[in-house]
């Protein structure tokens, strides 16, 4: 975790961390990291003070700095030997006022200063008390105790550490107490226990003391039980299983039960079936049973069968039932015994070897049994530390386990040589252990006279051909060996030919493992035929040994009738597709091959023959992970086919393969079979639109499949897929949006079926999606049995005409639509008749959005016609229609006594002077419009005069926008002096409209009478006077949290002029100010402002003149100021000096900082100027002056990366000029 996101974190999140930090680092390391650390400590109220960790100089200070309220707990440990501490913190704080002390820990002696101190302490809110004593006389220690536990929200009370007899305990009538530890217990003691305390859950006792003589008397009848205890823990004690029982069955209702014991001799505790009977009979809800069972068995005791005694862990109870698995490990040559649940081990334990380690320098040897099913490999292994030869001399001996281990040549000679007396082997694992043939040679004198042994496991020993050779002869007659490991040992075909020898007389074995032995087809062939008659092989493994088509195709044909065959490994080899396809036919109908791998193996899909296999034959199999394994056409063959009958697999995961078109038809033919799978994910495949064809007819079909995934496919068709599923089995979706996706007439098909299948769905979303008016047809029909649907979206559709009238055909009177939303559609005025009457005879439809499209001023007229008619439309965006002055004239007409538009966009018109003279007339009349928008409309000043005198005294007229018109100073003029007598207006846009200083001081003028008006933008006019744009933000009483004055070029006089207003607002949290010539001076103001803002979160300078000083000003203003996240520069005069400023100032921030910097890059262009922050239509204005002699315009891109953006970096020194866009001028290069 970064500074960063630590310093977000919530402050609940941080009290945690708090809680876990003692107070000496809470107050001394971590108050000091920042401002905001510092405030949260002040308020935490979670202290911890643990006397036996705080010296007494640092005592002083955090007494002084924690309020007594403030500490919850209190460790005082050795308190006879902490007086001097305990009297400072007696001199800070009077106990009583303890009063949110919630745990105590106390080290009690018998002194009368320790009962003084007990007497006056605050236990009001006391939760938890620990107390360690070591005294024989603790009479006066009584009272206190008795004082807390009376305390009825008492529940926690330690007496590990304690000497107590608990029968002397002042225990009260229904104590409350719900989790007892205490150092010992007997019989006696734990019945008294279990009758006095009613609300005990957790019972924990470091040792359970018995009485011979009378314990089993002492016990309550066996009808008395105490259902209250759900926990019990019993660190040491010498019960037996009979003893056991007769404590358990005191509480039948344990959860959980830990049992720790240390002993000389064996006893019946260690019988699994005992256990068993006792669980089953007595805790039937137990869940959790952990022991530690450790014998140190005197020199000469007789130990038992550890094979036995671990056999009897491994029945269903254990292993299926409880999911419990038991270890027993023997030391050797300490003579113990180790049984035990894993993982568990008590660290007690590690103590008590360290004597052992010391001896030997590492643990000696260990014998260990796993109580896991007795069909693994080995069940009982011998693992060497130190020692081998002593502690393998042991004639009860199964099954010898070292590997790797280092034993070398040597080592195995000598292992040889003490196995030669070992009757009963059956198992010997040396793998990893570098033997060679030397070694491999004395084994095989061994093995030669052993006639049971059935495992053995050589692997990666570099025995050679030659190992194998005295392997061979000593196994040949060896009628038990079932399994058999050489991997990894270059035994080549020489040595397989040795193998087969043994191979061909043994028709019993199993499981054979040849991987990485360079094998090749001739080695395969030996192999091959000696195995032809072997009725019983499981597992052969034939992986990374250079086998081609031949050698692949000769097992095949050996092993194709083998019925016991479950796992076959030729994965990592050089077989061909073609030779994996026949392979796959030898083997597809047999029931119990479970694995079949050919991984590895170019353009063979193995993991689909893998699947196949699976699938066929593991009935348990749910879901079906085969993601990014370069499955094919053919895989997805291999998996449909077994999947068409298949009830097992629910989830089926293809994404990311090169599954095409024929691979989705065999997928698509499966699922009109299968009726299992719920979730198919085929994303990021090659599937195109005849793919996703096939597939969509199974799913309309298919009822089962909830859950389908074919985003990222060259065919779109199937995000409509996926939401088609979804919306079919989603009854609480309310929304379907498909927003940029291509999906065509198809896509619209199936969107069609969604809706009449789905009736929840109240908005539909199809922005960019290209359906046509084909496409519309589908969406049309299912709107007639969908009459759910508040919002349509079907922006840039090219629906045309046709698609208008199949909407407007259905829309008509459809009960429930709200808004839509038709923009860029194609659509000119006979579409927009259409559309008319859906208008006009609709009575829900409240917004209606026609923007960019060509209906022309007949089509206005047709909805001017409309709009007569309609009492719900309120809102209406025409903008980029080409409607002109003759259909600004219609809809004007419709406007003058119209009751419930309110608002009207007529942008980018074409309508003028003439038209804004229509429009204007209308609004002296109209009484509800509240937003109207006529930018880019070309008004002059003219246009202005006429909406200035309806502005007069309009009451309704909220918002106004003439943004980029050409209405001039002479234009600003009359729409100011109409702002003089204008009560209502609030925001008024008259950017880009040639605005000079002389407008502007008339609006200022305005602006003295009117109070109402709070937004006014003149961004990109030809304002050049800092004190009225100055003053016009200072009488509009800016109250916004952002101020944008880019592209002014006011230089250092506009900061001046604006930090009054900065100073007097309080509420801007982002100022931008790109190219406004800013230098040093006016960098110092904005640092002045920096540093006293609470608020500012960004500020961005880019593209102006500030240098080094101005740099050092800021890095300065960083360093004082808390709130700033982001501050751009890129594009100023900064140097390396004022860059280190900066850079040093945002590492020693307590807050961290963004900077956006060139560092010492120069933003230039070829020819060495330096380039500026343009927007577009500076740049349009600019290539316009220098083209106008031209009729085709010039395209304004990146020079770098040929992409257009909003904002370039500009230099005009060459006629086309010099663009670099945003990111790439974040480049270094």
């Amino acid at each position: 975790m970064t500074d960063a996101s630590l310093l977000a974190l919530p402050v609940e999140l941080i009290h945690r961390i708090l809680n876990n930090l003692d107070a000496c680092f809470i107050i001394f390391s971590f108050r000091k990291v920042c401002k905001r650390f510092y405030e949260i400590v002040n308020l935490y109220d979670q202290y911890e003070l643990n006397f036996d960790s705080i010296s007494q100089t640092p005592l002083k200070i955090i007494c002084r700095f924690i309020q007594p309220k403030k500490i919850t707990s209190l460790v005082l440990l050795n308190m006879c030997y902490k007086l001097e501490k305990i009297n400072i913190f007696l001199s800070f704080f009077d106990t009583s006022q303890l009063i949110r002390i919630q745990s105590i820990t106390l080290g009690l002696s018998n002194r009368a200063k320790d009962s003084q101190f007990l007497q006056h302490l605050n236990t009001s809110n006391l939760i938890s008390l620990n107390i360690h004593s070591t005294d024989s006389e603790y009479d006066s220690q009584l009272p206190f105790i008795s004082k807390v536990m009376v305390q009825s929200h008492v529940r926690k009370l330690c007496l590990a550490e304690s000497n107590y007899n608990i029968m002397r305990i002042p225990w009260p009538d229904r104590c409350t107490i719900t989790f007892l530890t205490i150092k010992s217990c007997s019989l006696k003691e734990y019945n008294f226990l279990l009758q006095r305390l009613p609300y005990l859950r957790t019972f924990i006792t470091t040792k359970f003391i018995t009485d011979t003589s009378n314990q089993l008397n002492s016990l309550p009848s066996t009808s008395t039980c105490y259902s209250q205890l759900m926990s019990l823990m019993i660190f040491n004690s010498s019960l037996s299983i009979t003893e056991f029982e007769s404590i358990l069955s005191l509480t039948p209702s344990l959860v959980k039960l830990k049992l720790i014991s240390y002993r000389s001799n064996f006893d019946s505790i260690t019988n699994g079936s005992d256990w068993e009977y006792l669980i089953r009979n007595t805790l039937s809800s137990l869940k959790t049973f952990e022991f530690f069972f450790s014998y140190t068995l005197q020199e000469g005791t007789d130990t038992e069968d550890l094979t036995l005694m671990i056999d009897r862990f491994r029945t269903s109870f254990w292993l299926q039932e409880k999911k419990w698995i038991i270890t027993c490990d023997y030391f050797l040559t300490r003579n113990t015994i180790n049984l035990y649940t894993t993982p568990m081990c008590p660290k007690d334990f590690e103590k008590k070897m360290e004597p052992i380690k010391c001896m030997y320098g590492s643990l000696p040897c260990i014998i260990r049994f796993k109580s896991l099913p007795i069909d693994d490999e080995f069940n009982s292994n011998i693992h060497l530390v130190r020692g081998a030869g002593d502690a393998i001399q042991s004639q009860t001996i199964r099954n010898i386990d070292l590997e790797n281990n280092g034993i070398g040549e040597d080592g195995a000679i000598r292992i040889a040589e003490v196995i030669k007396s070992i009757k009963t082997l059956t198992g010997l694992n040396l793998g990893k252990n570098q033997i060679g043939i030397r070694g491999a040679e004395y084994l095989s004198n061994v093995l030669q006279q052993n006639m049971i042994i059935s495992h053995i496991c050589l692997q990666d020993n570099l025995i050679c051909d030659e190992g194998v050779r005295f392997l061979a002869e000593a196994l040949k007659n060896h009628k038990t060996l079932v399994s058999l490991h050489l991997g990894s040992n270059k035994i080549g075909i020489t040595g397989t030919q040795y193998l087969s020898n043994v191979l061909r007389n043994n028709t019993k074995i199993r499981r054979i493992y040849l991987e990485n032995n360079e094998i090749a087809d001739e080695g395969v062939q030996f192999l091959s035929e000696a195995l032809a008659n072997n009725e019983e092989l499981n597992i052969l493994d034939l992986s990374d040994n250079k086998i081609k088509d031949q050698g692949a195709l000769c097992v095949g044909e050996a092993l194709r009738e083998h019925m016991a065959l479950r796992v076959l490994n030729l994965s990592s080899n050089e077989i061909s597709a073609a030779a994996a396809d026949r392979f796959y036919e030898f083997f597809q109908n047999k029931n119990k091959l479970v694995q079949f791998d050919l991984k590895g193996n170019k353009e063979c899909d193995a993991a689909a023959m893998e699947a196949h296999f699976q699938i066929r034959n593991n009935k348990k199999t749910i879901a079906l992970d085969l993601r990014s394994n370069q499955i094919g056409d053919k895989g997805a063959e291999y998996i449909a086919d077994a999947l068409q009958n298949n009830t097992s697999v629910y989830t089926l995961k293809l994404n990311t393969n090169s599954i095409t078109d024929t691979g989705a038809a065999y997928i698509a033919e499966m699922l009109n079979k299968n009726t299992t799978i719920t979730a198919l994910e085929l994303d990021s495949n090659k599937i195109q639109d005849e793919g996703m064809e096939n597939l969509a007819d199974a799913i309309m079909k298919n009822n089962t499949l909830t859950t389908l995934g074919l985003t990222n496919n060259p065919s779109v068709v199937g995000v409509v897929l996926e939401q088609f599923v979804t919306a079919r089995h989603n009854k609480r979706l309310t929304k379907l949006q498909i927003w940029g996706k291509h999906i065509g007439i198809n896509g619209a098909k199936y969107i069609g079926l969604s809706l009449q299948e789905n009736t929840t769905l109240t908005e539909l979303d199809l922005a960019y999606c290209r359906i046509g008016e084909e496409g519309i047809k589908y969406i049309a029909d299912a709107l007639n049995y969908n009459k759910a649907l508040i919002e349509i979206n079907l922006e840039r559709n090219p629906i045309g005409n046709t698609g208008a009238q199949y909407l407007a055909d259905v829309l008509k009177h459809y009960p429930t639509l709200v808004r839509l939303n038709l923009e860029q559609n194609e659509i000119d005025d006979q579409g927009t008749q259409h559309l008319a009457h859906v208008v006009e005879k609709n009575i829900t439809l409240k917004e209606l959005n026609l923007k960019r499209n060509i209906i022309g001023e007949q089509g206005a007229k047709y909805l001017a016609d409309a709009l007569t008619k309609s009492k719900t439309l309120i809102r209406l965006d025409l903008g980029d229609n080409r409607i002109g002055n003759e259909g600004a004239l219609y809809l004007a007409k419709a406007l003058e006594n119209h009751r419930t538009l309110t608002s009207l966009s007529l942008e980018n018109n074409c309508i003028g002077d003439q038209g804004a003279k229509y429009l204007a007339h209308a609004l002296e009349t109209n009484t509800v419009l509240t937003s109207f928008d006529l930018g880019k409309n070309q008004i002059g000043q003219e246009g202005a005069l006429y909406l200035a005198k309806a502005l007069e005294n309009h009451r309704t007229l909220t918002s106004l926008s003439l943004e980029n018109n050409c209405i001039g100073d002479q234009g600003a003029k009359y729409l100011a002096h109409a702002l003089e007598t204008n009560t209502v207006l609030t925001s008024f846009d008259l950017r880009k409209n040639q605005i000079g200083n002389e407008g502007a001081n008339y609006l200022f003028n305005a602006l003295k009478k009117n109070t109402n008006l709070k937004n006014l933008h003149l961004d990109d006019d030809k304002i050049t006077d800092g004190k009225t744009v100055s003053a016009i933000l200072s009488i509009l009483n800016y109250t916004n949290n952002c101020l944008w004055l880019d592209f002014y070029r006011m230089e250092d006089n506009l900061i001046e002029l604006l930090s009054s207003v900065l100073q007097r607002n309080k509420t801007i949290k982002h100022i931008s100010l790109i190219t406004n010539k800013i230098g040093d001076r006016g960098a110092q103001v904005l640092a002045s402002l920096i540093k006293d803002s609470k608020m500012l979160i960004s500020l961005d300078l880019r593209s102006n003149l500030i240098g080094d000083q101005g740099a050092g000003y800021l890095a300065d203003a960083l360093m004082n100021n808390t709130t700033l996240t982001k501050l751009k520069l890129r594009g100023n005069e900064i140097g390396p000096s004022g860059t280190k400023y900066l850079i040093d100032a945002q590492q020693n921030r307590t807050t961290p900082v963004q900077l956006e910097l060139n560092g010492t890059l120069k933003l230039q262009c070829p020819w060495g100027h330096r380039l500026e922050l343009w927007n577009s239509s500076m740049r349009k204005e600019m290539s316009e002056k220098k083209f106008k002699h031209r009729r085709a315009s010039v395209k304004i891109e990146c020079d770098i990366c040929s992409k257009n953006s909003y904002h370039s970096w500009y230099c005009p020194c060459s006629m086309k000029g010099f663009d670099i866009c945003e990111e790439c001028a974040k480049r270094n290069d």
